[in-house]
């Protein structure tokens, strides 16, 4: 069974109903798929649609409703500091949001479902273009 992080780059285009979003969506519709997400990816999606002064309240229930979220727990914490200290070795830019993502994602060896190109090096990412 594939196993999927939906990043919230890729979520925000779902919900927008993009072109990026339809490619979302596809993949949110695929059989034998799980789909995982993360508190930290929830945050950054409602802070975008706060910003824009837009309610959360439904794309906080659609990610519930699509989506298992997998905890934000020692195991990812270091892990994402790992990664968080390797890449800004190799990029000034990398944050440490980035470093969450792909260290859930290396740990339920599953893949990143993202429309962020700052992950087009990331062996774990499908990066929508």
């Amino acid at each position: 069974m594939n196993k999927i992080i939906i990043d919230s780059s890729a979520w925000i285009e779902y919900f927008k109903g993009t072109e990026k979003g339809r490619l979302v969506r596809e993949q949110i519709l695929k059989q034998n798929t799980l789909l995982y997400t993360t508190g930290l990816i929830v945050a950054e999606v409602c802070t975008k649609f706060l910003k824009e002064g837009l309610p959360t309240e439904e794309a906080v229930t659609a990610m519930k409703s699509l989506t298992s979220i997998i905890p934000f727990d020692f195991r990812v914490g270091e892990e994402a500091a790992k990664i968080y200290i390797n890449e800004r070795k190799k990029r000034e830019k990398f944050g440490l949001a980035d470093a969450h993502v792909i260290a859930t994602a290396r740990l339920v060896k599953g893949k990143i479902l993202t429309c962020d190109y700052d992950f087009h090096e990331i062996s774990e990412a499908l990066v929508l273009r």
